[in-house]
């Protein structure tokens, strides 16, 4: 069994010095319960659209990065490589439609034995995303 290494985790999409030492299985139990307001933010960023909803997610959604902790982000800044790839699945706002979604979303459960598939949730705005581990090295 491959070992979980940890990962950091940032404020919002243009912070550059997050917080390392995040384990992924913490992360995705802080996104199913609702934890530090993130259901609420997450509720309100699919009632938005176009540049609110980019703008929105940009400046106040929190973003982790499956690739490793980093001191800052860049690769440069990488401390730890981790053995985790999030993949992020989304369809264009005006295509994106629950049931598709939904239908995606469990095809990978269905298959994860393959694929090396630990979690997927759906996405804060309009897909799926998938975290693979794997044993591949930097």
């Amino acid at each position: 069994m491959i070992e979980l290494k940890t990962i950091s985790v940032y404020e919002n999409s243009k912070d550059k010095i997050g917080v390392s030492g995040y384990h992924l299985p913490d992360l995705l139990d802080i996104i199913k319960t609702g934890k530090f307001g993130i259901k609420e933010k997450i509720t309100h960023l699919r009632t938005l659209t176009g540049e609110h909803y980019k703008e929105f997610k940009r400046n106040f959604l929190p973003m982790f990065i499956g690739g490793g902790d980093f001191i800052y982000r860049k690769h440069e800044g990488l401390e730890h490589y981790s053995n985790i790839l999030v993949l992020d699945f989304d369809w264009k706002e005006e295509v994106a439609h629950q049931m598709r979604i939904n239908t995606f979303k469990n095809y990978l459960i269905e298959n994860a034995d393959r694929l090396h598939l630990f979690a997927v949730w759906l996405s804060p705005g309009h897909g799926v995303k998938a975290a693979l581990i794997h044993d591949n090295t930097i």
